[in-house]
């Protein structure tokens, strides 16, 4: 029997508060775990998302990474396609 994937949300924090689109993120992966199985986690990027990632966590219950990234911006961790 095959494994279930893994869904990893990767979204930046705003200051200090999660980026509305993390929260949208993570509602659609919820999703895709509830179709296909698996688990869900959360890689939170920012210049001091420590914060941002432990609103997250209590808030949807899902394992969140804060990931400090000296210089990143707000809103510069978005979805890209050669399409």
């Amino acid at each position: 029997m095959e494994r279930a994937a893994d869904i990893i949300v990767v979204a930046d924090a705003t200051g200090d508060r999660v980026d509305p689109v993390a929260w949208e993120m993570l509602a659609f992966a919820r999703r895709l775990k509830d179709m296909n199985g698996g688990s869900v986690r959360v890689w939170l990027l920012g210049e001091t998302p420590e914060a941002s990632a432990r609103e997250m966590a209590l808030a949807s219950g899902v394992d969140v990474s804060a990931l400090q990234c000296p210089g990143l911006r707000a809103g510069s961790v978005a979805a890209t396609s050669t399409a």
